[in-house]
């Protein structure tokens, strides 16, 4: 599906990525786009494919902040 590390780096550039709060935001919001995109396909997707996705979303999102720690 989607680079989730270049859909979150892209959000950070739009939005600013100063805060952990901010950060913690943009994460919601692309999680919820996600789910709705997730929902929208018709046939509907196997729970199994739209875990994976959510998975490879956290693990972008860990890795992203990861780097922040750093």
């Amino acid at each position: 599906m989607a680079d989730f590390v270049a859909v979150l780096k892209n959000a950070f550039e739009k939005h600013g990525d100063e805060t952990p709060e901010k950060r913690a935001r943009i994460y919601n919001s692309v999680r919820a786009m996600l789910a709705k995109k997730l929902a929208e396909y018709s046939p509907p997707l196997a729970p199994e494919a739209i875990d994976k996705q959510k998975r490879s979303l956290d693990d972008a999102i860990a890795g992203v902040e990861r780097d922040y720690v750093k």
